[in-house]
């Protein structure tokens, strides 16, 4: 339903729209958009490894597939991060590139954040592998998304709250929708 609300937001009174979708996986949001709004045209892309760029080439040949930051030398009626920012490094001046590129919305959901601790590093375990990933602090988060210039207009609180063994603080995930 979140992503619903924000692209038919980002499609108002418009027959088409263009999208990224930074580190969009497969691009299964692109189908997603396509059932939800059949009368708007889409111009997708999709942010990713090259790998999974090249599956996700077979599995939906219309999207526009980069696989480096190129794709920010441009604007878009909508920018989605989905799930992926905790995984980013160099996440400030992740962020400030994309904000860049915001020509009308800026969504990010699925971040783990915390209210009271300063944002620290946990490792997640999963499909055999270890990685390390950020938890947020929420305030320090948004600062650097308003210092972009963007406003912010909603939060989405999605609820979900993983356990993190001996963190300062349990994170919780949240989203937020940023206009330019």
């Amino acid at each position: 339903i979140t992503y619903w609300y924000v692209l038919a937001l980002a499609a108002h009174q418009k027959n088409s729209i263009s999208v990224l979708d930074y580190v969009g996986g497969l691009g299964h949001f692109y189908q997603i958009g396509k059932a939800l709004l059949p009368d708007v045209a889409f111009e997708f892309h999709c942010k990713e490894v090259p790998s999974i760029a090249e599956a996700g080439k077979l599995l939906n040949p219309e999207i526009l597939w980069h696989t480096d930051d190129t794709c920010l030398e441009r604007t878009y009626d909508l920018i989605m991060i989905d799930g992926s920012l905790q995984c980013m490094e160099n996440w400030e001046e992740m962020l400030q590139k994309v904000s860049a590129a915001v020509g009308g919305y800026l969504l990010l959901t699925s971040v783990p954040v915390v209210e009271n601790s300063d944002s620290f590093v946990a490792i997640q375990k999963a499909y055999d592998t270890q990685m390390l990933h950020w938890q947020f602090n929420k305030d320090a988060l948004l600062q650097v998304v308003r210092n972009t210039g963007l406003c912010l207009i909603r939060e989405f609180v999605i609820g979900a709250r993983p356990y993190i063994k001996n963190a300062p603080e349990q994170c919780e995930l949240c989203g937020w929708l940023f206009k330019r």
